[in-house]
């Protein structure tokens, strides 16, 4: 993955680790949070965290889905899904409180872009926050992605990153 990041406190290394069962108490809290609520539809209840998060990426090899570590900490969600052809999509959230708002998005998506173009396949990765998710927009801008040409739905911002070319 990428260069660890240099901070007052050192040399911080983000990690992607796949989501597992013990990891689905942190997903609801996190769902749960009114911060990543807002963007995110809460759960129901913890069994639908297992369904959607946990056993959803064990079945489908499109569908992936992370736990973002800093070092050892974990401080939110990423997950990817494609679509057949050579694009991917992703999402995340920061949700531990004490990293949002601290420029860890785009380092995080550009880390995590290394993994998704290290497919050979995939030549494109797309997002599609919502308009109003002004922050992420940003995140998204600063780890290389634009606005697409197309906008599909007008409720949300559709940006794209393709592959360096090689």
């Amino acid at each position: 993955m990428s260069e660890p990041l240099q901070t007052e406190r050192g040399r911080l290394q983000i990690r992607f680790r796949p989501v597992a069962d013990a990891d689905c108490g942190l997903l609801y809290s996190w769902l749960c949070n009114p911060a990543v609520a807002k963007w995110w539809t809460p759960p129901a209840s913890r069994n639908e965290v297992v369904e959607k998060y946990v056993h959803r990426a064990g079945e489908n090899d499109d569908f992936r889905s992370y736990v973002i570590l800093l070092d050892a900490l974990p401080i939110g969600y990423i997950q990817s899904y494609e679509d057949g052809s050579e694009t991917v999509g992703i999402d995340l959230f920061i949700g531990e409180d004490a990293y949002r708002h601290q420029g860890l998005g785009a380092t995080i998506i550009r880390s995590f872009l290394e993994d998704v173009f290290g497919r050979p396949a995939i030549k494109r990765c797309i997002v599609d926050p919502s308009p109003e998710n002004t922050i992420a927009i940003s995140a998204y801008q600063k780890a290389g992605f634009r606005r697409s040409a197309q906008q599909p739905d007008p409720k949300t911002v559709l940006m794209e990153v393709e592959r360096e070319a090689e």
